[in-house]
């Protein structure tokens, strides 16, 4: 359970940041670390 959140965490980011970035870089760097 834990690993699917994690993911659909991580799809959250990279849609936000696909659709212009609205989170600070800093905050999708740290989804991809």
């Amino acid at each position: 359970a834990e690993c699917a959140s994690l993911s659909q965490e991580l799809n959250d980011v990279e849609a936000r940041a696909r659709r212009g970035q609205k989170k600070s870089p800093e905050e999708a760097n740290k989804a991809l670390q």
